[in-house]
């Protein structure tokens, strides 16, 4: 959960998920609709749906119980170099490196690195670097030191905190004001923007629904009728019409933007009513989309305009 997600926003989820999963058994036997109706909200939902896979093959190779060395851990889906050294040096001890973006930060300005941070083999240098560094006994309390480090003194936005550094002394980056320089990191290309028209179709006060392929962003999860492209309200009922739907009381709603690691969708958002609950949607109340149907969190704005 805490990958690519806030300490603070995980914190509720975590509770709520280990509240109905308490055990791998558990999260390897739950439907996945109900796994995803937890995880909605954080986003990345393919870390869900990973987090069940490799709970399958514990339960099934490992009698239930997580592998405690590092090369176990990372051949179990979702888990990378950074988590299978964060769970085997933290919970069972093994002396092997954890180093996320933070740590690669920490150690690019102590030790003057000026090569991209982002490039796999410079990652592979600095996490040398760590293993040598690492102390015979208490690992996870050295990895998540310097995890802390990077995540409150040694910060990426703005200034670093040098003055509250307890390795300042030590530091390349601060000995030559580098602070700013290091660590180097290439640019981030630009998101690809995508136009969407959604559609909050109802009738009789249900909602129309349309589950996402299993292959695509966001997969298996909920969304509203989309048409992909912006459209006027014209335009709209004539699309919807060549599905077979027709429509009445179509009113442009609100413009919602949803933000994902490499694209945008910009949307428009309409209501609109049918007679027939067509069967190319599943028809829900917004009662029953609330306890059962994990909608996409780019929706979240469409919510409110729901009918009770």
């Amino acid at each position: 959960m805490l990958q690519q997600t806030r300490v603070e926003t995980v914190i509720p989820y975590y509770h709520a998920f280990m509240e109905k999963l308490p055990t791998i058994e558990a999260l390897a036997a739950i439907e996945d609709q109900k796994l995803l109706k937890l995880w909605q909200g954080l986003g990345y939902y393919n870390r869900a749906a990973n987090m069940k896979k490799a709970a399958l093959i514990i339960v099934e190779e490992y009698n239930g119980r997580l592998p405690e060395k590092a090369e176990l851990l990372m051949k179990l889906p979702g888990i990378g170099i950074y988590t299978a050294g964060a769970i085997a040096s933290i919970a069972f001890g093994e002396k092997v490196p954890a180093a996320d973006g933070n740590v690669f930060r920490v150690v690019a300005r102590i030790t003057g690195e000026e090569g991209n941070i982002l490039k796999s083999n410079i990652q592979k240098k600095l996490r040398h670097q760590i293993a040598n560094l690492l102390p015979d006994e208490k690992t996870g309390d050295f990895n998540q030191g310097l995890i802390e480090l990077g995540a409150l003194i040694c910060i990426g936005n703005g200034m670093p905190r040098c003055g509250e550094c307890p390795v300042r002394d030590d530091c390349m980056a601060y000995e030559k004001n580098l602070q700013k320089v290091l660590p180097n990191r290439s640019k981030n290309k630009s998101r690809k923007i995508e136009y969407k028209s959604v559609v909050l179709l109802t009738s009789k006060k249900k909602i129309a629904l349309v589950q996402r392929q299993n292959d695509v962003l966001l997969a298996n999860l909920w969304e509203y009728p989309v048409i992909e492209n912006f459209c006027e309200e014209n335009e709209l009922a004539e699309a919807l019409q060549k599905q077979g739907i027709n429509v009445t009381g179509i009113r442009e709603l609100t413009k919602e933007k949803a933000v994902f690691s490499h694209k945008e969708w910009h949307m428009k958002v309409y209501y609109a009513e049918t007679e027939t609950m067509d069967e190319v949607f599943t028809w829900k109340s917004k009662e029953e989309i609330s306890k059962y149907y994990p909608v996409a969190s780019a929706y979240a704005g469409c919510w409110k305009y729901l009918p009770e």
